[in-house]
């Protein structure tokens, strides 16, 4: 035995007798930057040719039933030397049938379609040589289903006709290099995990390559074979009904070429009722290896044994198709490794295995056009249904349902967010009623139901088919329910989010978000600002009032309200200025802050103003239109004075904060000012005189008092004129 290797990965091993029966020749191939040597050996009486790989392979055949194609061979040779042509006509040679005559179709935009197996293929490839793993990738990336074809379906567009150097190709394939070789998608299972097969059409053989090694690439579409399937007839025969041949289970022992062929063609097996029988060729031969049943200690035989238990791994097995460029050797097939076959001297004895049938196709397979997967249903199944199958006539299975992990889809309604309105504070809101479904095809795990604010949140389970709040399961199609009611303690805008964790994989945590405002209550903040100087106390109900002139009116009023104003703590409150028009600009922005921090409470605000203290409320307000008021009134201001000194001095201070003439702050909801005529300091304010400056379309017209000689001070003077002032400082 004598073994040749190379460095680019191909593996090749002579086996049989000795080196006297052998007549070899070789020539250099290269591959990878490496030269190797491809052997064909010749056989003058013992089994002893075979090119075999080293290495395990794996392919499979076709699920659906396909014609293999004609190899091609028209010629026929004797069997015994000089080997010369002759007449086909009974001889039995591959030449004499034409079973599957070769049928492709030009499409016209760069592929090819084999009729008799269905598959579509690359019309010609880029000239690129890859390795295994960017060949697989560039078929895929051609999208459409195209692929790396098997080492099966390969084969079938092998010329055998055509003899080396080739291309041995139909010419309709164009752009074949001579001296090359293609990459099959078939790798080796066990013991060589970087081998594939490869086809060289230089000389029709198969070569066991490292998946490393650059070979050349056409893409194929179509059904991919998988399985085979054999069918044992109980009748000695087994058919394949991926190709429709029926084979002669049992073996006749080892014949020379010649004895093989008259062998099959005068077989008659009674049970089955046939007569046909011919040897097969190297395709239809080559189609029942199965690699994948390959343990080279355990079951070192690449044909499965049930179908055909007296196969014989050792030896060798005739096809009827002669080499093409050597007549005198015919093509064989070794089952020990499978996938591999040469060409052995015809006057050697090999073993034998007749076939009859194959003819078709019947119809070509169809290529589907599905729509999307469907829902997973909670059986773990999923369905899809066919657009479209072509061509027209085809036949085959669609593949319309597959296995899914079944999720739940948790809703939520009503939708985030949600809103309960304004009520009062220590009521409850209406109830609502929050529902859960499992809209999906899995179960809903509900580990948790919560509201962020307890408080003013209040989380009841109820309704038709109560939640359990924690750790329960909805099924798919079911629901639950919640009930939550807004229950105001605190006043204000409140805010809180119910919670859902479960096991949906979209959504784990549902987050609704929940709002609710207090009602402001009915009394608010009676803010007091008073002019320079001697009004510069803090003031609140119970304040010192002796020299507050504002806070002692309010304690002197007679209006039964005012007792209630007392009773509500912290309602009437003052801004405490130290009465010096000179540091008007820091107590702006001290009053503002004051201000907005009454805001925040949401609570009324009324401010109540005299002398300049109304240019204080004035400036901040029109300065800052954050803050808002619901009433303002002005009691003596010189916002439009009638001495004219102290009317100039209040302009140049508006003129400071940039303002101009005096208009109702857009923030101010009521404005009412008070004057009298005889007071030089406050005045009639013009713009509250006009519609035309009312932001709100309210109109308070200026309040006179008829005394002409009240002055400054008057507003206080007059226990019954100061009631009125005080009716409307309390007035909603």
């Amino acid at each position: 035995m004598e073994s040749v290797s190379s460095e680019s990965g191909l593996f090749i091993r002579l086996t049989g007798a000795t080196q006297k029966h052998i007549v070899s020749y070789s020539h250099d191939i290269f591959l990878g930057g490496m030269i190797m040597k491809k052997i064909a050996w010749f056989v003058r009486s013992i089994p002893v040719f075979i090119i075999s790989s080293l290495l395990m392979v794996c392919f499979s055949v076709s699920a659906y039933a396909f014609a293999l194609p004609d190899t091609g061979q028209t010629k026929c040779y004797q069997g015994v030397s000089p080997y010369a042509e002759i007449p086909c006509a009974g001889t039995g040679q591959d030449g004499a049938y034409n079973i599957n005559p070769v049928n492709y179709t030009d499409n016209g935009n760069g592929t090819v379609t084999d009729n008799n197996t269905g598959l579509m293929w690359q019309k010609q490839g880029d000239g690129t040589t890859r390795t295994w793993d960017a060949a697989v990738s560039y078929c895929v990336s051609l999208g459409t289903d195209w692929r790396l074809p098997t080492e099966k379906e390969l084969i079938t567009i092998v010329d055998y006709s055509i003899p080396y150097p080739g291309p041995m190709i139909n010419p309709v394939f164009t752009g074949t290099p001579q001296y090359s070789f293609y990459w099959s998608s078939s790798t080796f299972l066990s013991g060589y995990p970087y081998g594939a097969w490869a086809v060289g059409f230089d000389g029709g053989y198969v070569y066991g390559y490292f998946t490393g090694n650059d070979g050349y690439v056409r893409c194929v579409r179509g059904d991919q074979a998988l399985t085979q399937n054999f069918v044992d007839n109980g009748n000695g025969t087994v058919t394949d009904n991926n190709t429709g041949l029926m084979w002669q289970q049992g073996e006749p022992g080892a014949k020379t070429w010649d004895s093989a062929l008259s062998y099959c063609e005068n077989l008659i097996l009674p049970s089955s009722g046939y007569s046909d029988w011919r040897l097969p060729n190297i395709t239809e031969l080559e189609s029942i290896t199965d690699d994948t049943v390959f343990d080279p200690v355990n079951h070192p035989i690449a044909i499965d044994t049930n179908a055909f238990p007296n196969a014989n791994a050792s030896n060798y097995y005739w096809s009827s198709t002669t080499s093409a460029v050597y007549p005198s050797g015919a093509w064989l097939v070794y089952f020990h490794y499978g996938g591999n076959y040469g060409y052995g001297s015809k006057d050697s004895d090999m073993y034998v295995r007749c076939v009859r049938g194959g003819e078709g196709p019947p119809s070509q397979p169809c290529i589907y056009t599905y729509s999307d997967w469907g829902t997973c249903h909670a059986d773990g199944t999923q369905t899809r249904t066919v657009i479209s199958a072509t061509p027209d006539g085809c036949t085959g299975t669609p593949v319309l349902s597959q296995s899914c992990t079944p999720f739940g889809n948790l809703e939520v309604s009503p939708p985030s967010p949600y809103d309960f309105g304004t009520i009062k504070k220590d009521t409850q809101s209406a109830p609502q009623e929050v529902t859960l479904s499992n809209t999906g095809s899995g179960d809903i795990n509900v580990s948790n139901i919560s509201v962020s604010d307890t408080t003013n949140y209040l989380l009841l389970y109820g309704g038709s088919a109560p939640c359990l709040g924690t750790n329960f399961t909805l099924i798919p199609g079911n629901y639950c329910t919640v009930i939550i009611k807004f229950n105001p303690t605190t006043k204000g805008n409140l805010f809180a989010t119910l919670t859902v964790t479960s096991n949906d994989p979209d959504t784990p945590t549902f987050a609704v978000s929940l709002s609710g405002t207090t009602l402001k209550s009915e009394w608010g903040w009676i803010v007091t600002i008073d002019g320079m100087n001697m009004w510069s106390t803090f003031l609140s109900p119970w304040a010192d009032s002796s020299t507050n002139y504002l806070n002692k009116a309010i304690d002197q009023t007679t209006d039964p309200k005012r007792t209630q104003i007392e009773q509500d703590k912290g309602k009437i409150v003052g801004f405490t200025w130290n009465g010096d028009i000179l540091y008007t600009d820091f107590y702006v922005e001290k009053l503002y802050e004051y201000l907005k921090k009454l805001n925040d409470t949401n609570r009324p605000v009324v401010i109540l103003s005299h002398s300049w203290g109304t240019v204080l409320s004035y400036i901040a307000l029109t300065k800052h239109s954050d803050i808002h008021v619901d009433k303002l009134i002005t009691l003596g201001s010189p916002l439009n004075a009638d001495d004219p000194l102290i009317f100039m001095f209040t302009v140049e201070q508006l003129l400071t904060f940039g303002l101009g003439p005096v208009y109702k702050p857009t923030n101010v909801k009521e404005w009412n000012n008070y004057y009298t005529e005889c007071d030089n300091i406050g005045g009639d304010i013009l713009a509250l005189s006009s519609r035309d400056n009312y932001v709100n379309k309210t109109y308070y017209p200026n309040r006179r008092f008829p005394n002409p000689f009240d002055c400054h001070s008057s507003y206080f003077d007059d226990r019954n004129k100061w009631d009125k002032i005080l009716k409307d400082v309390i007035k909603k």
